[in-house]
């Protein structure tokens, strides 16, 4: 009976969620899938194995696979747009229908992971990058749209071939800066980086 009423629990959580009712709502699917480990550890304990590691591992794998996004959005833009943008920008007049744009994309990338969480929208690819300055760029841009309400990994995409032969310069770079440290340190140190063809 507990563990039915924990998952009856979930179940309005989850529907509160959908709903948007903020004080019900799973602020995370990993909220969501710390209460199904939970009911499942409880279950194999009590000796019920089968239910433990039945329908409800079938939900704890689409928790931990889809979250609340079910797939995740990649935004990319080329470097000479944001290098146009972030001059706009800086010039502190009337912004070109471009620069609105980019900003934008990340107000919106900011709603996306409000609603459903980080994972559904924080990879941002910079096409034909060719230095550090243009990853520092996206960042730079995503604090004037949004401050520091967005989780952002920016991903060089290098595409020529001097691209690619400067490439560990620029990753080297790219480790001096401020974001791209502190997005390494909670994200298991990894970095992304695409090769063109």
């Amino acid at each position: 009976e507990p563990h039915r009423l924990a998952l009856l629990s979930a179940a309005a959580r989850i529907q509160a969620t959908r709903e948007r009712n903020a004080d019900a709502a799973y602020p995370s699917s990993a909220d969501l899938l710390a209460d199904l480990v939970t009911v499942q550890r409880s279950l194999a304990a009590a000796g019920a194995p089968r239910l433990a590691y039945g329908e409800l591992q079938h939900l704890i794998w689409q928790v931990e696979t889809f979250g609340f996004h079910l797939a995740e959005i990649e935004v990319r833009q080329h470097s000479k747009v944001h290098a146009r943008a972030l001059a706009d920008v800086r010039e502190g007049g009337e912004l070109s229908a471009e620069t609105e744009e980019v900003l934008a994309t990340l107000r919106v990338m900011a709603q996306i992971q409000q609603r459903f969480g980080p994972d559904a929208a924080r990879r941002y690819v910079v096409s034909f990058t060719r230095s550090a300055d243009d990853v520092a760029a996206v960042y730079e841009l995503a604090d004037v749209a949004v401050g520091d309400r967005l989780v952002l990994d920016v991903i060089p995409l290098f595409e020529t071939g001097d691209d690619l032969a400067n490439a560990a310069r620029v990753l080297d770079d790219m480790l001096a800066l401020g974001p791209v440290r502190r997005r390494l340190s909670v994200g298991g140190r990894r970095l992304e980086v695409m090769v063109g063809y």
